[in-house]
């Protein structure tokens, strides 16, 4: 049993039915590819097959560059052209965030277009889309060369306010477009990550042209200017004054349209200034109207291991809980708002911790991932988005269909999709625990998502002991998805996820195609 807790004896029932978003579980979802890549037959089936629930367009950081009347980022050049409309330019890196400047040259997402077509594909409940605002491009130099004039860059001035307007309207047309092409809308983020602010670019130099930034790094940085961006750090309410006015003129056309604001999850050490005093100050004075706060919650696991033993995975999802927990209670978030966790991922994404064995893209990350999925169902009643970062995550090089740890969380995303009430079959502590999904319309089957996060086979629990199902079960370590096989004898297998019908009903449409067997990540990360 895991770490020696609850017997499979003393599991309970089922607990209270609550409440939850019809579509909740999803991908942000564009991987920042070059448009051909997208259109790669390969990409665009496995990107169906990921069925999330929920897809974030057109991603995080480069949401704050999107040209949404061109269908680019704004373009990289030395003089500016308003008029340029080429989709193959791109945003002028050298005054963005430093990983954009860093890395990523090649940054465009596809067009909302082709994101509607793949998704009319997908089986089951109809995708939504959250739509992420784009609040600080194009910047003061683009109108200003429209203009042919200087402008006043200060943050409260005239020609800022004329600034933010113009952006809205663009704002309004990426809804517009949205609704023309067909897509379910879930709402609005306002804006991506601003308490960040600006970074170095390659040269050691801070990027700090406004509003191509933000606002400033960090005040330990020497050579990083403190007053500086769309949003500057001497008055970080000039945030919430903004996100109100995007909330006034979204919501006059298009009212009932749930939007969140951007809060900080403030990490323990090393935090700089402007994100450990973001929820404080940039939040104050939030219009009602703006409804929910968006988070971004990576890794969390100091000790185990997603691909280890049970015992291993056990203090893994322990340390997870605790992560959650003290970031909660550190970031001091403003009650009376849903949570919005749009980007997500309990492997740990950027390195923040070298201790634990790798385990992107893994069974174990899946199940990891579900884990805290089951945990924040059970205890966490505000929290109604919850994306996996990101779709390239979930989609093997060589576009050999989905790894391991996303056909996991597509089993999550299908189970829900189209269902609004849940209830939780056992605790944090237990080696198997489920999610019983139904809808309270009836418009959907009643399904239930069993999980044996344990070692060794283990009987279903007496609730769920006369269903039978399908179950997917294979080496926490392993790349390669699992094939789907029916569970026998009422067993849920070692390492398992199981979907389990609520009656008679049919299962086929919660099933994704079966894995591919010739998956070179799969090949690749194991020759090495």
């Amino acid at each position: 049993m895991l770490l020696g807790l609850l017997s499979l004896a003393a599991v309970p029932g089922f607990g209270p039915e609550r409440t939850i978003p019809d579509r909740m579980f999803g991908l942000n979802s564009d991987d920042s590819l070059h448009f051909e890549r997208r259109r790669e037959p390969g990409r665009i089936q496995a990107a169906v097959d990921a069925a999330a629930a929920v897809h974030r367009y057109p991603g995080g950081t480069l949401a704050n560059y999107w040209d949404v009347r061109n269908s680019r980022l704004f373009r990289d050049s030395d003089r500016l052209n308003p008029q340029d409309g080429d989709p193959r330019e791109w945003t002028r890196t050298k005054f963005t965030i430093g990983w954009v400047h860093q890395s990523y040259g090649w940054l465009n997402p596809h067009p909302i277009s082709e994101n509607a077509a793949w998704m009319r594909r997908q089986p089951g409940a109809v995708p939504a889309t959250i739509l992420v605002a784009n609040m600080i491009t194009p910047g003061i130099d683009w109108l200003e060369a429209r203009d042919g004039r200087p402008l006043d860059r200060r943050p409260r001035s005239t020609d800022h306010d004329r600034l933010h307007d113009l952006r809205i309207a663009r704002g309004l047309e990426l809804i517009a477009q949205a609704r023309s092409a067909g897509i379910r809308l879930r709402g609005m983020e306002l804006g991506n990550e601003f308490y960040f602010g600006a970074s170095m670019v390659s040269d050691d130099a801070p990027a700090v042209v406004e509003p191509y930034s933000a606002g400033a790094w960090d005040s330990s940085q020497a050579n990083a200017p403190v007053d500086v961006g769309a949003f500057p750090d001497s008055d970080l309410t000039s945030y919430s004054r903004a996100a109100n006015r995007w909330a006034a003129a979204v919501r006059a056309g298009n009212p009932g349209l749930p939007l969140a604001a951007v809060a900080a999850w403030v990490g323990s050490d090393g935090v700089g200034d402007r994100t450990k005093w973001w929820n404080r100050d940039a939040l104050a004075g939030l219009s009602p109207t703006i409804e929910a706060l968006t988070l971004h919650v990576y890794g969390g696991p100091q000790v185990g291991s997603l691909t280890g033993t049970e015992g291993e995975f056990a203090a893994a999802m322990a340390s997870w809980r605790g992560h959650w927990e003290a970031g909660l209670k550190r970031s001091g978030l403003p009650a009376g708002r849903r949570l919005w966790i749009t980007e997500f991922n309990v492997d740990d994404e950027f390195g923040e911790t070298d201790r634990l064995p790798e385990s992107k893209g893994t069974w174990g990350n899946g199940m990891g991932n579900l884990w805290a999925a089951f945990h924040l169902l059970r205890h966490e009643p505000r929290v109604d988005v919850l994306l996996l970062h990101e779709l390239e995550r979930v989609i093997a090089p060589g576009d050999a269909g989905l790894t391991a740890h996303g056909l996991a969380w597509s089993l999550l995303c299908r189970s829900s999709a189209g269902r609004d009430r849940v209830r939780m079959l056992g605790s944090d502590t237990d080696p198997v625990q489920a999610a019983e999904f139904r809808s309270s319309t009836g418009s959907a089957e009643p399904v239930v998502l069993a999980a044996n996060f344990g070692d060794h086979p283990l009987p279903l629990p007496p609730p769920l002991a006369a269903r039978s199902g399908t179950a997917w079960a294979i080496d926490r370590g392993s790349l390669t998805p699992p094939l789907p096989r029916p569970i026998s004898a009422g067993t849920l297998p070692a390492r398992s996820i199981s979907v389990l019908p609520g009656g008679a009903a049919r299962t086929s449409g919660l099933h994704p195609v079966p894995a591919r067997r010739n998956n070179p990540y799969h090949e690749r990360k194991n020759h090495r």
